[in-house]
């Protein structure tokens, strides 16, 4: 049945119009790559109400999140290609409804190629899944939906151990004399067994160069990095993020306990630069009548870390907060989950391009119902 999907939209895209058929799809001469071919996607609807106080009222949307993806592989290479909706956000695929129903964008999400070199060693290139995307831990450096663009490395070790490598332009520079900004990332790290559970330890490198002399031209501006008045950033940034989760079961439930550390140690503030997140999930919601609830704490400094990369959904989004996050999550079916979350921020310190002081605080809460195809 996938095989015949995939050659009757191959004998649209060439047939003249009103001539394809089921006949003329059959014919096709279809390549091991484009039989292979896995069609997935997902559409996720959101109630998305923020909550704020200190005069500002509060904020609701209906949103939607569609994704649409085909992931081909042979012979040890995967080229994956998602479509998604949104507004071309770095940090998320979401679209509000508005704008008197009008019709909304797609977007490349991802355009991934990755090559298996044996067992040990593996080459990716192009807009990925986020290679250094561990876990809730990793949310002290990146928003859950950011696919970076660029190369990744990655090296399986015997005794558990493994090392990664990323290299992630951010902009582009049209003069040799003023090169764009990039990110070089490093990974170093071991899961070890501990009887019925394992635990996983690990040491990010991140190093970003020019990024204070170029502004980032990012689609969704994230709160709270030091700025200067030309509105560049004030900090230089090379982050060395410090993490470890042990996963095990209590009883039949999976159970996950994790934490992180970031030391911006480039910071030229010197006040504003460290990070820590803590906290533990139970159950997991991915089969039918299966269920998930968990909890964090996460205190991130204005320049621990590039705010335009950090999770947007904490309070306003990005640095110089801190704050709880909660959810509870419930799957009916295997190809269905409802969700609830619950953010509570505050802000630590005033910053004088947006007003906020410490007293601020913002409670932001998330209803979703995803169906997975």
């Amino acid at each position: 049945m996938k095989k015949t999907l995939i050659a009757a939209l191959a004998a649209a895209a060439i047939v003249p119009a009103g001539r394809a058929s089921a006949q003329s799809a059959d014919k096709l001469q279809l390549s091991d790559y484009v039989q292979s071919a896995k069609l997935s996607g997902d559409i996720r609807l959101r109630h998305d109400a923020q909550l704020g106080t200190a005069g500002r009222g509060s904020r609701n949307r209906e949103r939607f999140r569609a994704r649409l993806g085909l992931t081909a592989t042979g012979e040890g290479v995967t080229a994956i290609l998602r479509l998604a909706s949104g507004t071309g956000s770095q940090t998320s695929a979401n679209q509000t409804e508005q704008n008197q129903f009008s019709q909304k964008g797609i977007y490349i999400d991802l355009a991934e190629v990755r090559y298996a070199a044996g067992d040990a060693l593996t080459l990716e290139g192009g807009r990925m899944n986020n290679p250094f995307w561990s876990g809730w831990e990793s949310s002290l450096v990146w928003d859950p939906d950011l696919n970076p663009e660029g190369y990744a490395q990655e090296l399986k070790l015997p005794y558990g151990l493994f090392a990664r490598a990323g290299q992630f332009p951010i902009n582009e520079s049209a003069s040799f004399a003023n090169a764009g900004p990039w990110m070089f990332a490093e990974r170093v790290g071991a899961t070890i067994p501990l009887g019925g559970a394992t635990a996983t330890l690990a040491v990010d490198d991140n190093y970003f160069t020019n990024l204070r002399r170029h502004p980032t031209d990012a689609v969704q501006t994230n709160f709270g990095n030091t700025t200067e008045p030309s509105g560049l950033l004030a900090s230089r940034f090379h982050v060395v993020h410090g993490w470890g989760s042990v996963k095990g079961k209590a009883g039949a439930l999976p159970v996950e306990v994790s934490g992180g550390y970031v030391d911006n140690v480039a910071d030229s503030i010197g006040s504003r630069r460290f990070g820590f997140i803590a906290g533990a999930q139970v159950g997991k919601a991915s089969k039918a009548r299966t269920w998930e609830a968990a909890y964090y704490y996460k205190y991130l400094e204005a320049d621990a870390t590039p705010a335009n990369q950090v999770d947007d959904d904490f309070g306003p989004g990005g640095t110089n907060l801190a704050g709880h996050l909660v959810w509870l999550a419930y799957a009916p079916k295997d190809n269905v989950v409802f969700k609830l979350s619950y953010y509570e921020t505050r802000v630590l310190g005033q910053l004088t391009s947006t007003g906020f002081t410490s007293s601020r605080w913002m409670g932001h809460m998330m209803a979703d119902a995803m169906v997975k195809f």
